[in-house]
Order: structure tokens, then C-alpha cells, then sequence
């Protein structure tokens, strides 16, 4: 008995140290918060990644991306997003970037430290979807297609030098302005393109219309060979953008098409379409009337694995109709015959249509409890710190720019037009109040149970002494628009606003006075830890401090010239401020020293609030909210539907055969889904053969089995045992080539626990552990 506990202790501690290995593998690892629409590595060093992002950035990683360069390509441009980058294959010093709202296609010869325009310096040119690629094994050939006029370039000294050799064309029917319908030829709009393999001189493209052509001479005449999709209203056919054209490197004749469309009436549309035949004759395999951008294959076993992303512009979207595609994720191992679905597992999906209206106020009562305001009506709900969220009240007629609970049950929302509402229970239900203001309100605060005020546009503050039931209009001596008030008594109160507003009063409100700072920058929020201590936030990085109740102010170093639209203490000496582009900087000393924070995204943070020194959240442009429980050293993104966008632009696989890594770009940032590597010291090895096996996040289980000698069976026999070696599950595999096989398997409901996967293959057994958790 002694040495049977002996035996299952060593047991159960193997499992221990292999089950965190197994908690690693398979998962979506984010390398940059902000928004990214294409990757690529260098082709001779897998460590060195490249990004391209949003407002002509490009990234760099020389270490696989623990640390990034950011490098501006010409200047910053806010709609830029570079949705091509390609190294090129031999030198690596050499980098081309294409896309969306650029115009050219710039070259770097010193891996992104400097940038040169090679294509074109007169007429733009824009790159819709994956539109340029190198030759398959050439170090100078290189195509990029056009979407404007269907121009096809290529360069044949590896991107220095660039010649227009086609223009797609296709035969249209048009309206003239006279009501005749004539049919014409026009330029076809490239949506994406590639070359396939096997053969470098045949080209696919697809086009903006669903169309797809073919080139068999390399580029110089274009063939139509298919319509992918013909939509029910004509005039919409122009919705129906091909982004991404691949191959299967098992066998080049196999193709996958995803489209992209963003009209909700205008169906059939989008999926994943596929061919056999080398492009000509193209068929919907998967996801029919869903919008996909990205798409990405790769040989496993005798089948292709397809990853496809979604995408949806859907702040186009009106009440319940949006595109669907966004936060759609899925995988197959079969060609597309059957998918295993990966969206849950980035915390990005926006399953309502409004979702695109910004949060304005946070306001956390307590630690558990907060509320959260917005566009279109928007409040919701914490009860548990922030961990999971609902949503209370969804009108469209109303902004809400501020929230404020005296507790947990009663409160305020207030917004656009001087519009006010109440509750008194916890939000089940709400009361209009008239406020006798059409002003914005842009700020609402109480100083105790009775006494609130408000600060509004056009230099109006309101004020109430019986919990809101009647409002009166303050005389403030300005007319510019007032953000923010604060009030560190019943009798002395601050309101900061535009152009460096600052005014002062210390009758509770009857009389005020201006404050003259010698700026012109917004001030944006005010907040007071004490009667005596207090801050302001602006524009360009401003943080102010007065610790004699606004007699005088003091500007802080805060290390950044960002916009601050929100300041907060939750205590004396820490604090946080808000701003452009998801900044958020902290400061634990007071305003002596302030540092930089990320919270997971790079959208525009508009107000930030803490229910105690731990427990805050920040929310802002596009629904975003980000919430932590540790003092703002890691934030989450809760999963309740709303969030960063969720629209994915770039799949691409990267490593050694069997090595690789699959990285997705997207709008809420760059992620790397970590496969396990063959190289793993923890599988099971012998000198015939080895197995792999790990759990998938969606809990199926992944089998890789390979045997060096000749004697495997036709048929292998795999199967499960509990850790008393009662077999709980098998099931048979064939061995079709003879030395081995790769699969995905849906395990059966098991108890939690420790358990030994076997091949059992003729006079061979290999065994694995997993756990189940």
C-alpha cells in the first residue's frame, strides 16, 4: 500500500508540472494594444516581427514582441492604416508598406528607421485588401493591384523601381444621366490578390464586385472566370469586396476567398468560397451572408487549417440590423468543412448594434457598485466591482455625459439639452426632472444628499438644495462651455472649461469669480482630495495642483503632451488622469512624479473613476470600458458585448514547418496564438515514434502522432485512461500513409481530474497525460 500512495504522489506531481504547460498552449497572447492591420517577420529570423497600424504607423519587435519601436512613416495621419507590409525575401534590411488612405507604397531599407516613396510620387494608389506579395521564390519580382482604376504594378528589382503592365477590366451596365443603360468597359476594382505557387505566372485577383479573374502570362491579360456573388439589388454589387485570396500549400489548386460587405439589405453576400480547380470555378463552403476580412491556411496532415476573422462596419448599423462578422473567429482542419469557434477567447465581441456610441461618466458609489453613461441612452450597471456589467436603460433620443450616486440605489444621469434623470432604485427605473436649462450638461456632482450642482455649456452651472426637484441657473459671469465642477464644501466650489476657463466661487454658488492661469488649453476635469488639494486636467498633457484652495496653481510634469480629459485621486497621494488615445498616467506621490499605464486598448478615454484605492474603471470612444481591481496595474476589458472593435484584418502564419505561429491583426491590437512546439521536451518520445497531445481552449483535444519505422498499422487505436487505467474513452484512426496522424477530437464529459492518452499502433504504445480542469 506504501508503494502504491508512493507511486500515485509522483503521479499526480507530473501531472502538477505538465498541466502548466498545458494551460499555456493554444492561447491568444496580445503584443500590441492598439489597433493593427497587417504582420509579417523577418523570413530569416522569426524573432523580429513587423506591424503595420493605424495613422501611418509601422511596429518593429526584435524579440518576438516583448518590446516594440514605434516609427511614423512620412508623418502621422489619422485614417492611414497599412494593411501590406512585406519584407522582402532575401534582404531583410528591406520592407514594403501598402494601404488604405496612403496613396503610395513606401520602401525602408533600414527595417523601418527611414521610409522612401517608390510607387507612385502622381497618382495615388490604394491596397483595399492583401494586394501585394513577392513571387513565389523570386527575390526581385514583386505585384501590387490597385482597387481605384484595377491597375496591376510590378517591380522587378525587389520594390525599387515599379511599372503599371495591366488594368483588369470588366464589361458593366451603366445608367447615363439621361436614363439610358448602356454596357461599357470599366477598370475592375482589386479587392485582393496572389500567386499561386505551382505555377508564378498565373495570378488570381478578386475584385470589389465579387468578381474574380485570372492572369495566366503574369500579369499582362486578365481573364474573368467567376462571380462569386450576385446580390439581390444590382446597385449594391459594389458591396461585395474580395480582401483576401489564398493558397494551400499542400496543394496550389486549392483556394479560399473571404469577402467583406457592409450594407445589411444586401444579401447574398460575403463567407468563405473555395476552389480546386486553381481559381477558375470558385464555390461558398462556409459562413454565407457573414462578412470576413482575414484569411489564413496551412498544410495539417493531408488537409488545409483555414482561420478566417470577421469584420463589420457597423457604425453604419441602425437598431437591431448590423453586418454580422465582427468578433467572429473560427478554425478548421478539414478544408472548412467543419469549424471549432475561437470567439470568445479575446474579450472583443460587439453584439449590439449601437455599441459604437462612446461612454461618457463612470461613477463608483462604492467599491462594488458603479454606473456608466453614454450615447444613445446608455447606463450600465456593476454590482460586483466591475467584473460583469448590465445594462439599464437604452434610449436613442438621449446623450448622457455624467453620471453620480449618493449610494448604491440613488442617483443621477444627465446629458444633452439639460436632460436629467433619477433614480432611487439602483436604476430599475428612472424620473425625468426639468432643469429649466437647453444647455448641455456636462458634468453633475453632489455635495451631500441635498445639495448638487452642475456644469454646463455656455457658461451655466445649475444648482439644487432639495435632491434635484428644483434647479436653479447659477450667474457664472462667462459664456464658454464649462466641463467640469467641483465643490470641496457647500460654500467654495470650482468650474474649469474651455479656452482655460477657470472660475471660482465661495458662496456657495452666487458670485464667481475668474481665475486667470495664462493658458488657452481646455481644462477638462477638476477634482479636490481635500478643501485645499486639488487638480486639473487638459489639453496637451496639463496637469495643475493648488494646495491653498485655488489661490494659486502649480503645473505638473506628467511626461506626456496627450489630451487629459478626466482627473481622479482615490486617495491623497494617488492618482490618475485620462485622455487621448486610451493614455492613462498615475502618480503615487501626489503629482510629483507621474508614469504611464496601459489599459489594453488605445481608444479615447473620456472619464476614469474609482470606488476605492483598487477598484476603477476608465470608459470612452466606441463603448470602451476597461476595468481594474489593482490599482490600475492591469486592466480588463469586461466580456459583456460591447468593447474595442472586434474587426480582424490579417491572419498570417509564421516559423518553420510544424514550428509555426499564427498572428492575428486587429482593431483591438496584434495577438499570437502559441501552438505547441515539436520541439517540447514533455512529449512523449521513443525511438519509433512520439505523440503529442494538448487541450484546445474550446476542450478539444489535439493528437499528433508520428512513427519512424515501417511496421504502424492501417487503423491506430487511440484511447483514454483514468488514473486508476480504466479506459474511458477510444477511438479508432486511419493511418492512411502509414507512419502517423493529426486530428482534432471533441472529448467526451469527463470528471476533473488526471488522465493517460495512449496509441496503441501493433507492438507500439505511446503515452501522454492531460488534466482536466
Amino acid at each position: 500500500m506504501k508503494k502504491y500512495t508512493l507511486l500515485v504522489i509522483i503521479f499526480v506531481i507530473s501531472f502538477i508540472n505538465h498541466s502548466s504547460f498545458l494551460a499555456q498552449v493554444g492561447k491568444w497572447r496580445m503584443l500590441i494594444d492598439k489597433p493593427t492591420f497587417d504582420v509579417a517577420v523577418n523570413p530569416k529570423n522569426y524573432n523580429t516581427i513587423y506591424a503595420g497600424g493605424e495613422g501611418r504607423l509601422f511596429y518593429r519587435s526584435y524579440n518576438a514582441g516583448i518590446t516594440w519601436d514605434t516609427f511614423e512613416v512620412g508623418y502621422r495621419f489619422g485614417t492611414t492604416r497599412f494593411n501590406n507590409v512585406i519584407p522582402h525575401p532575401e534582404d531583410t534590411n528591406r520592407i514594403l508598406v501598402g494601404g488604405l488612405s496612403f496613396g503610395t507604397i513606401r520602401m525602408t531599407t533600414d527595417q523601418g528607421n527611414t521610409w522612401e516613396i517608390v510607387l507612385t510620387k502622381t497618382s495615388p494608389v490604394e491596397l483595399n485588401g492583401k494586394s501585394m506579395h513577392f513571387k513565389p521564390g523570386s527575390k526581385d519580382t514583386v505585384y501590387a493591384g490597385d482597387v481605384r482604376y484595377g491597375v496591376l504594378y510590378r517591380s522587378i528589382d525587389g520594390g525599387l523601381n515599379w511599372d503599371s503592365i495591366s488594368t483588369i477590366t470588366n464589361t458593366y451596365r451603366i445608367r447615363r444621366p439621361d436614363g439610358t443603360i448602356i454596357d461599357t468597359i470599366m477598370p475592375a476594382t482589386i479587392g485582393a490578390m496572389n500567386i499561386r505557387s505551382d505555377s508564378t505566372n498565373i495570378i488570381v485577383a478578386g475584385s470589389m464586385r465579387g468578381e474574380v479573374f485570372i492572369s495566366t502570362d503574369a500579369g499582362y491579360t486578365w481573364k474573368y472566370t467567376d462571380q462569386l456573388i450576385k446580390t439581390n439589388n444590382p446597385a449594391y454589387q459594389g458591396d461585395c469586396e474580395v480582401t483576401r485570396v489564398v493558397f494551400s500549400e499542400r496543394d496550389p489548386r486549392v483556394g479560399y476567398i473571404v469577402i467583406t460587405y457592409l450594407i445589411y439589405e444586401n444579401y447574398p453576400n460575403g463567407g468563405l468560397h473555395k476552389t480546386t480547380d486553381g481559381g477558375y470555378n470558385w464555390d461558398l463552403v462556409a459562413f454565407p451572408d457573414t462578412s470576413i476580412w482575414a484569411c489564413d491556411t496551412r498544410r495539417f496532415g493531408n488537409e488545409d487549417e483555414v482561420f478566417i476573422g470577421g469584420y463589420t462596419e457597423h457604425f453604419f448599423a441602425k437598431d437591431s440590423i448590423r453586418v454580422p462578422g465582427a468578433g467572429i473567429l473560427r478554425r478548421s482542419q478539414d478544408g472548412g468543412k467543419t469549424w471549432i469557434s475561437y470567439d470568445p477567447h479575446i474579450k472583443w465581441a460587439l453584439y449590439d448594434e449601437k455599441s459604437n456610441a462612446p461612454f461618457f461618466g463612470v461613477h463608483f458609489p462604492n467599491k462594488d457598485t458603479g454606473y456608466v453613461v453614454g450615447g444613445y441612452g446608455n447606463i450600465i450597471k456593476t454590482t460586483d466591482g466591475g467584473l460583469y456589467w448590465s445594462k439599464l436603460l437604452y434610449e436613442d433620443d438621449h446623450l448622457f455625459k455624467s453620471v453620480f450616486f449618493l449610494d448604491g440605489r440613488k442617483g443621477y444621469s444627465a446629458g444633452g439639452g439639460g436632460y436629467l434623470i433619477y433614480t432611487e432604485n439602483a436604476g430599475v427605473s428612472w424620473k425625468e426632472i426639468n432643469t429649466g436649462i437647453n444647455e448641455n450638461i456636462n458634468q453633475l456632482k453632489f455635495i451631500n444628499n441635498s445639495i448638487g450642482v452642475a456644469a454646463c455649456d455656455n457658461g451655466t452651472i445649475i444648482k439644487t438644495t432639495n435632491a434635484g426637484n428644483d434647479w436653479s441657473k447659477l450667474d457664472t459671469k462667462t459664456n464658454k462651455h464649462l466641463f467640469s465642477v467641483h465643490f470641496v464644501n457647500q460654500d467654495v466650489g470650482f468650474a474649469a472649461g474651455y479656452e482655460g476657463t477657470l472660475i471660482k466661487t465661495t458662496n456657495g454658488g452666487n458670485d464667481w469669480e475668474t481665475i486667470n492661469l495664462l493658458t488657452t488649453d481646455s481644462l477638462n476635469s477638476v477634482f479636490f482630495v481635500d478643501e485645499t488639494t486639488g487638480y486639473i486636467c487638459g489639453q496637451n498633457g496639463l496637469v495643475l495642483k493648488t494646495t491653498d484652495t485655488g489661490l494659486s496653481w502649480q503645473p505638473l510634469n506628467t511626461n506626456t503632451d496627450a489630451g487629459l480629459y478626466s482627473i481622479h485621486f482615490p486617495s491623497k497621494d494617488t492618482g490618475f488622469a485620462a485622455g487621448v488615445s486610451g493614455i492613462i498616467i498615475k502618480t503615487i506621490d501626489a503629482g510629483k512624479n507621474w508614469f504611464r499605464i496601459h489599459p489594453n486598448h488605445s481608444r479615447t478615454i473620456y472619464s476614469i473613476n474609482f470606488g476605492n484605492d483598487q477598484i476603477g474603471a476608465a470608459v470612452g470612444y466606441l463603448n470602451t470600458l476597461a476595468v481594474t481591481t489593482n490599482s490600475g496595474e492591469h486592466w480588463e476589458i469586461p466580456f459583456w458585448g460591447y468593447g474595442p472593435i472586434s474587426n480582424m484584418w490579417s491572419f498570417r502564419y509564421f516559423g518553420d514547418p510544424g514550428e509555426e505561429k499564427l498572428y492575428l491583426a486587429s482593431e483591438a491590437g496584434l495577438f499570437v496564438l502559441d501552438h505547441p512546439s515539436d520541439i517540447d521536451p514533455r512529449r512523449m518520445i521513443s525511438k519509433d515514434g512520439y505523440i503529442k497531445i494538448y487541450l484546445t481552449p474550446d476542450n478539444f483535444l489535439f493528437i499528433k502522432y508520428l512513427r519512424n519505422d515501417k511496421f504502424s498499422s492501417e487503423f491506430v487505436k487511440f484511447r483514454i485512461l483514468d488514473i486508476m487505467g480504466r479506459e474511458v474513452y477510444s477511438k479508432n484512426f486511419f493511418n492512411s500513409n502509414g507512419n502517423g496522424f493529426e486530428s482534432f477530437v471533441q472529448i467526451p464529459n469527463l470528471a476533473k481530474g488526471f488522465y493517460i492518452c495512449q496509441i496503441v499502433d501493433n507492438d507500439l504504445i505511446l503515452t501522454e497525460k492531460i488534466i482536466i480542469e
